[in-house]
């Protein structure tokens, strides 16, 4: 077998000194050993994490930030590359953030209204010293602010996390990313160690989807996203945002964040009903590419104003997305319990939304909506006064504004602001502006005056971009001059010329034909029959099972008008009914819709005291948009314009019959005050009211 060669090498020298002070028995003890060692320094460093000790603290923990405590975000600064990368990477940082549970950020909208309250365009680029100055205002502690430089094909990114009053750097990070891709999961990274450093759970930043994946992989498409976000959010600029996300979804069509927007943007101009389900359903098709709460919002909005059509579901994913600690839908939410009337739950949730948000313009101006339904005015006046004095060139908190000046019968100041906003406005706000003050002249009886300004309001609104349904605008203008004339052969002979020249079935889908709106203006008109062959057209040309089952309100009202026109008041009042109902709960927030169709049911019925009680109930009850058109009644008329007068007149009539002179007097003086400056064809009723009001008043004894 030869000589052994006794030499060895290093290892097996050592190897053989130490095998007699070695065995298997010490060797898996000396593991455990380490192993223990290292669970011991992984809980310390997750218990000084969590109690604010050392290098280690999270923010929270240490009392640096607090937590869901809004943040503010700069458009980045650039170096070496495209400028307009600033804003396209602080938007990513955004979309990545928005998933934390730890931190909530100022929206874009707040960002636009702190700017317009600096007199600043909305638009403004928001660099360090801008945010500081807004955060202050808006009561936001911290600034999440960046750079991105170039640097040959690739990008640095570099993110901080600075205090709003002294700029102190409360934490920084950089990262480096080559080629578009690159920089977003460059982002992607800084904004998960940001999230971690906050004090958000480790295992949830680390299980959150990539950037990529919930927004887009393609920077183009990140880049026109932005841009259409800012036209929405700061501006309201529907046809701008619309242009820029159709750009987005055309480079990427699995961008969901992309179509809710868009979805959105179409709704909020007005376009037809088509153009934003389409948008909605691939934002609803895309949706695995969000994260858990822009998908809770996506099918939130995809149940509540899209094809989804079912309410009770919308509630219950914004109801699952609080649970989970998150307080962004809580408008959304306070805005869809209020169409079910809960009015008290309704405050709450947009009181929540102004000490989580402060810087939300829409939960402070809507905030006064659910008080005044609850008729404590005065609660709503203070409401609107400090949303006023924190965003004062917010639409909704003007649009408060108007409803508080009606309601305590401020009319000359309420039209002064009204002639501001028609003159000074935007496109969109002018056309408002103008449909509410014609709202107003129908009121006091200046028909002639109130369709002109209507019409003004339409042909403002086609130059802004918003479309008009010639039928259905046909019919409103038909169903408001039947309310100050009564019954009258021309209305119903202008909708016949107007569906002979542009039929329904020719100009728009089904799901955007006014059905309710057509068939309620024929039966006002005394043509039940054509009513009854419109809703016919209907129940065949409407086959989205989910729309018809949220259109039953509308449905069962339009039956209930048709009711009332065959003279079969009974079925009516059966019909109102089942008009003010979904299967949730009420079917809108509107207190008196359902109460002046009973009213007018009953006195068709000739049930004078039920009459008298639904009129007067009509009268006293709350009701914010007594003036316009209720918010989620979207087939109704204006209230007051066209209902008030003809309540007064006819409660005078039946307190006379009942042998009640003082209430028959009130109500002929209140109905001869509002259209006393009437035009000439209407002034013949108050000429009667007069004569009647004459009749009631005590004859006096000749002094002796």
């Amino acid at each position: 077998g030869g000589t052994p060669n006794l030499t060895h090498g290093t290892i097996a020298t050592m190897a053989l000194k130490a095998a007699p002070r070695m065995s298997w028995y010490k060797t898996a003890r000396g593991g455990m050993y380490a192993f223990g060692t290292f669970i011991v320094l992984i809980a310390a460093f997750m218990g000084m994490r969590t109690f604010g000790i050392g290098p280690a603290a999270s923010l929270v923990a240490s009392g640096k930030l607090t937590k869901k405590e809004p943040l503010l975000i700069t458009d980045f600064h650039v170096t070496n590359t495209d400028t307009s990368l600033g804003r396209v990477v602080s938007d990513a940082v955004r979309a990545g953030l928005s998933q934390s549970s730890v931190v909530t950020l100022m929206s874009s909208a707040s960002i636009a209204s702190g700017l317009r309250a600096m007199e600043r365009p909305p638009l403004s680029k928001v660099d360090l010293a801008l945010a500081k100055q807004l955060a202050q205002r808006a009561g936001a502690k911290a600034i999440v602010d960046g750079d991105v430089t170039g640097v040959g094909s690739g990008y640095i990114v570099v993110l901080r996390l600075v205090t709003a009053d002294s700029g102190v750097e409360l934490w920084s990070a950089r990262e480096t990313g080559d080629g578009p891709r690159g920089l977003i999961d460059a982002t992607d990274k800084l904004t998960r160690s940001l999230r971690g450093k906050a004090g958000e759970s480790l295992r949830a930043v680390q299980a959150a989807p990539a950037l990529a994946d919930v927004t887009t992989s393609s920077l183009e498409a990140l880049r026109k996203y932005s841009e259409g976000v800012r036209y929405h959010d700061a501006m309201s600029d529907w046809p701008n945002t619309i242009i820029r996300l159709r750009e987005a979804v055309a480079i990427d069509s699995t961008f969901a964040m992309a179509w809710r927007k868009l979805g959105a943007a179409l709704g909020n101009m007005g376009r037809p009903h088509i153009e934003v389900n389409a948008a909605l359903e691939q934002a609803h098709r895309h949706r695995d590419h969000l994260s858990e709460n822009e998908r809770d919002f996506e099918e939130a909005f995809y149940y509540l104003r899209g094809p989804g059509g079912d309410r009770a579901k919308g509630i219950a994913l914004y109801e699952s997305a609080l649970r989970r600690g998150d307080p962004t839908p809580a408008t959304n939410l306070a805005l869809e319990v209020l169409g079910r009337r809960e009015f008290a739950r309704s405050e709450s949730l947009y009181a929540l939304a102004t000490r989580v948000s402060p810087g939300q313009g829409l939960a402070w101006g809507e905030l006064a909506w659910p008080q005044a339904l609850s008729g404590r005015w005065k609660d709503a006046q203070a409401s609107q006064v400090a949303a006023a004095k924190r965003f004062p060139d917010n639409d909704i908190v003007t649009f408060a504004r108007v409803h508080l000046l009606y309601h305590a019968g401020l009319l000359d100041s309420l039209q002064h602001l009204l002639d501001s906003v028609r003159t000074r406005g935007r496109a969109d706000e002018r056309t408002w502006a103008s449909k509410r003050s014609a709202d107003l002249s129908l009121l006091h009886g200046g028909l002639a005056h109130a369709i002109a300004l209507y019409r003004e309001g339409t042909t403002t609104g086609i130059a802004a971009g918003i479309p008009v349904n010639l039928p259905a605008d046909s019919a409103f203008v038909t169903r408001i001059e039947l309310s100050a004339l009564g019954a009258s052969p021309r209305g119903a002979q202008r909708l016949d010329a107007t569906l002979a020249k542009s039929p329904m079935r020719a100009n728009s889908s089904p799901e955007d034909r006014p059905y309710f709106s057509v068939a309620i203006a024929y039966a006002r008109a005394g043509h039940p029959e054509r009513a009854r062959a419109i809703l016919s057209e209907y129940d065949r040309d409407v086959r989205d099972t989910a729309l018809k089952r949220s259109q039953q309100p509308q449905l069962h009202s339009a039956l209930g008008e048709v009711a009332l026109a065959e003279n079969k008041p009974i079925d009516a009042i059966a019909e109102f009914r089942r008009g003010d109902v979904l299967p949730d709960g009420p079917a809108n927030e509107c207190t008196i819709c359902l109460t002046i169709n009973l009213a007018r049911s009953f006195d068709a019925a000739r049930q004078s005291d039920s009459a008298i009680v639904m009129y007067e109930r009509y009268l006293t009850t709350p009701m914010f948009e007594r003036i316009d058109v209720p918010l989620f009644a979207e087939f109704a008329d204006p209230l007051d314009p066209v209902f008030l007068p003809g309540v007064h007149r006819r409660l005078g009539e039946l307190y006379e019959a009942k042998g009640d002179a003082t209430k028959a007097a009130e109500h002929y003086r209140a109905f001869i005050e509002i259209w006393k400056n009437a035009d000439p064809e209407l002034q013949p009723r108050v000429t009667e009211a007069k004569r009647r009001l004459a009749k009631l008043a005590p004859v006096e004894k000749p002094k002796s």
